[in-house]
Order: structure tokens, then sequence, then C-alpha cells
């Protein structure tokens, strides 16, 4: 350890050196394996049943979002922005994410388009919890930070959102304007705030009220 001395010559500790988070190895590897999990759910439904697959996942995800609140911080987590936040900023997201869902379909029923969910139920149950923390990881917790590097906050946003949009192969210009600025509002939060747990709370919400309006209308 470096030691300053003052006049009087009492040796004192000098500052420690500040490490630059990193993503480890094994937390990296954990990630990518929720990504093929969900990539490949299809596969592990016919094999282990499609409710025990959405039990499962759905264990997972809250796991990580327990993870996301707790006062411990790794490295992996500080560098995807995976931290915790002010409840009142959890509330705020799922509020967003609420009223999201809410133009997004009224917009979907003012077109004469059906607002009904014909998804199977494991993947309704995937889709407010394991899926959306999997896609904001990777969109907004290591996608956005290398591209605000390159293209500046407001560059990384739009640029997520429109990936975030074409991932989803949108069937319909509303589709793709629908996902394209809900992606976009999950970027804002994410600089913002600089949290990606807040976007997932968001993501997760938004899909929570489609889904229910879905079966309600």
């Amino acid at each position: 350890m470096v030691t300053l001395h003052n006049p009087a010559g009492t040796a004192m500790a000098g500052p420690k050196p500040q490490r630059r988070p990193m993503i480890e190895i094994r937390e990296l590897v954990v990630a990518l394996l929720f990504v093929h999990l969900t990539a490949n759910a299809g596969l592990i439904a016919r094999v282990v049943g499609p409710v025990w697959v959405a039990v499962s996942f759905a264990v997972y995800a809250l796991l990580i979002y327990c993870g996301a609140v707790s006062g411990r911080q790794f490295t992996a987590r500080l560098a995807i922005g995976w931290v915790g936040a002010p409840w009142r900023a959890w509330m705020g997201a799922a509020a967003v994410g609420c009223l999201l869902g809410l133009i997004v379909t009224a917009a979907t029923f003012m077109s004469g388009r059906s607002t009904h969910v014909n998804e199977p139920f494991h993947n309704q149950i995937l889709a407010v919890t394991l899926g959306p923390i999997v896609e904001e990881i990777c969109l907004r917790g290591m996608l956005v930070p290398i591209l605000a590097r390159l293209a500046g906050p407001a560059g990384a946003v739009v640029v997520s959102g429109g990936a975030f949009a074409l991932l989803h192969l949108p069937g319909s210009l509303l589709k793709l304007a629908s996902i394209g600025i809900t992606g976009i509002t999950y970027g804002w939060i994410r600089i913002r705030s600089g949290s990606t747990a807040l976007a997932a709370v968001a993501h997760s919400t938004y899909n929570l009220t489609v889904l229910i309006l879905g079966v309600l209308c």
C-alpha cells in the first residue's frame, strides 16, 4: 500500500486505486445460458412440459429480480447496470410500462386489428418474467453502453430501440412502430437511471398489461 507522510512524520494511508467493473466469465456464461434456454424454450417444453418450463423460468426471473435490489454489488451487475434503485423509481418504471401497454393496445384497437392474445400460457409467463430480463440484459445492459460511447446517449437509445423492433420480426408497420417506441423508452430509462433492472420492470409490466387487456378485450 502506498503511504503518505504528513509534516509531523505520521504515516497516512493513500487512497485505494479504483477498480473498473469487469464482467466475470462465470457471470457472462450464466447470462448466455438464460439466452440459450429462452431461445430453445419450445424444445425444452416438448421434453419436460410447458408448464414446468414456465415455472422454472419464472423462478429464475424472481431470483434475478431479487439480486437487483440486494445490497451486494457484483462486478457483472455493475457493468451491465443491473443495480437497485429507490422504490419510487421501481413504481415509476412499472407505471411507464402500464401506460405504454394501454397506448399500444388502444392504437391496435383503433386501427381495426385484433388485440386478442393467442400465445400459449407458458409463453405468457415467460413474457412477463425471464423474457424481459434476458432482452434487457442483452440490449440495454450490454449494447447501450457500447453504442453510447460510439454515437452518444441519444444514438444508443434509438439504435437499440430499432434493433429491439427488428429482433421481434413485426408483421406490420404498426407493430414495428409500437415495438420500436417501447424499445426506445426502455433505452431512455436505462440511460436516465443507469439501471437495466428498471428497464426490465417497465418491459415486464408492458407485456403484462398487453396480455391482460388482450384477455379482457
